[in-house]
């Protein structure tokens, strides 16, 4: 993928890096990676990260108009007036500008605002639960007898850890209620907002979401951080699809928007139940290619998403409300 020339990341994740701009800002740059089972694989899903980087703008601008605090500071074209005059050869950048948003520097929440419309098996959030005698997740207790899919009694906060490697650990909803106030109301708020919207406006069911927030030192006020809402924090589905599955006596949860193709097949090339510790695990995984029509599909499904939520085409928006020619 192309890199920043002149300037280092300060954090490399799995599929974004964020460089230091100054004066309380930072450029987050979504690339076309995808990893599973917490790997970063050795392929590319083509678009990705202008999909991901036009629907965080899109959704964060939204949650801005309804009220809520949030990081973005400026995407697409705008990009360039924050771009430091050491670094002016990035400006104009169609990558950088399809690719990245300034966003404020949060002191970041050490959680992750996690919430839940909807019962999902697959889930490692749900593993300890049977349908015989019910169970419980994050300190909420879970009735007998859920399926699949089902839409849960009400929407659950189910908070977890923010490791820096490995799976996140589940929190009690109580503990973190009582530690970030009014952090938790807020990203509750916004999950009922969001969730209202996907239904209505793309017939899309957010079947749960997760989120990350913390305060702007500048100014001491919490805001909601991260990438907003992308199929790479939340789990989509068709409101047809469900329906239908809800109609049948054993019900089943929609293949949802996001890289479920990819993990798919990763299943069946075996790389479930590796050690993304293990170096030798590491290599082994680099080794493994996934085909062009897998990572065609998937990027078909994050194109289709963004199009029903935004009602155009990325491409468009990336034109007409970031200002963005030539992308690539």
């Amino acid at each position: 993928m192309p890199t920043l020339r002149g300037i280092e990341p300060i954090h490399r994740g799995k599929v974004r890096d964020t460089y230091d701009l100054g004066n309380g800002l930072l450029l987050v740059v979504a690339t076309d990676a995808v990893s599973i089972f917490d790997f970063v694989l050795n392929a590319w899903v083509p678009r990705k990260g202008m999909v991901l980087t036009v629907m965080a703008h899109f959704f964060l601008t939204l949650l801005d108009s309804w009220g809520f605090k949030t990081h973005l500071v400026a995407a697409g074209s705008a990009i360039d007036g924050y771009i430091p005059d050491h670094l002016r050869h990035l400006r104009g950048d169609p990558y950088l500008q399809s690719h990245g948003l300034v966003v404020r520097r949060l002191k970041m929440y050490q959680v992750e605002f996690v919430f839940r419309n909807h019962f999902v098996a697959a889930s490692s959030a749900f593993k300890a639960y049977d349908p015989e005698s019910g169970g419980t997740i994050c300190g909420h207790a879970l009735p007998k007898g859920l399926q699949d899919g089902d839409r849960l009694p009400e929407t659950l906060d189910t908070p977890t850890t923010k490791a820096e490697e490995g799976a996140d650990e589940p929190r009690d909803y109580r503990e973190v209620r009582a530690e970030y106030p009014r952090m938790s109301e807020t990203f509750f708020d916004a999950f009922k907002g969001l969730s209202a919207y996907t239904r209505h406006h793309g017939r899309l069911i957010t079947a749960d979401w997760k989120g990350e927030g913390g305060i702007y030192e500048p100014d001491g006020a919490e805001y909601i951080g991260d990438e907003g809402f992308t199929p790479d924090c939340t789990r989509l589905w068709d409101v047809d699809q469900w329906l239908a599955s809800q109609a049948q006596p054993i019900h089943q949860s929609p293949p949802p928007y996001d890289k479920q193709i990819v993990r798919a097949e990763g299943i069946r090339l075996g790389i479930r139940g590796l050690d993304p510790k293990n170096p030798v695990h590491i290599a082994q995984v680099q080794k493994i290619r996934f085909s062009d029509g897998i990572l065609e599909k998937t990027s078909d499904v994050y194109a289709e998403a963004a199009t029903r939520l935004m009602k155009e085409a990325p491409e468009h928006y990336l034109e007409h409300k970031l200002g963005v020619e030539g992308y690539v």
